[in-house]
């Protein structure tokens, strides 16, 4: 893992809590409409960058079918211990990975689809996490990736990311310190 990957380590409850809370509420929707709009197929192997307890994860599972392949990657090993601990979903067997977006643990092309659901825009290094990710995709597959949009069309940021805010972990030495909506802005992929 790279200095700036450790980071994002949460214990294990507060993995409990995000998983109890988050999931139900705000993220496991917003999983199931990346998935909905990745259009997965029965038998596609997908892979889950940044998954956190695997929201995104079961979703595509359910897609992709006991034919599919779906692996999960998260840099937070208590996130992975929690997604493990769930109980399994219909479809496509899980396979967990407590890695780095920057260094993942593939041969090359070897997905046909890459979903990131609200990681990308923490990232301090988004082009090697690109790079990674087109890396094992096989070609002409998509990379969807969800992100939030600016703060007055988030009630859910304009209301949290007040009290959140002095919780977040600090930005390694000299880089900017990544935020929620550091993808807002049209064009911000663009490159």
């Amino acid at each position: 893992m790279t200095p700036t990957s450790t980071q994002w380590q949460l214990a294990r409850d507060a993995a409990e809590r995000y998983e109890q809370i988050l999931v139900p509420t705000i993220l496991g929707p917003a999983a199931r409409a990346l998935v909905e709009f990745a259009a997965l197929q029965a038998g596609e192997a997908v892979l889950d960058v940044g998954c956190g307890t695997g929201a995104a994860a079961r979703c595509a599972a359910e897609k992709v079918g006991p034919a599919g392949r779906v692996a999960a990657v998260d840099v937070n090993a208590g996130m992975i211990d929690v997604a493990q601990s769930l109980p399994p979903v219909a479809g496509a067997t899980i396979e967990w990975f407590a890695n780095s977006a920057y260094e993942l643990p593939f041969a090359e092309v070897e997905f046909t689809a890459v979903l990131c659901a609200q990681t990308l825009q923490f990232l301090d290094d988004r082009p090697r996490a690109l790079a990674e990710m087109y890396r094992v995709l096989k070609p002409g597959g998509p990379v969807v990736v969800t992100a939030w949009g600016p703060p007055e069309r988030c009630e859910f940021l304009t209301a949290v990311m007040p009290a959140l805010g002095p919780l977040m972990p600090p930005p390694p030495p000299g880089a900017s310190p990544p935020h929620p909506e550091a993808l807002s802005e049209p064009g911000a992929l663009a490159g």
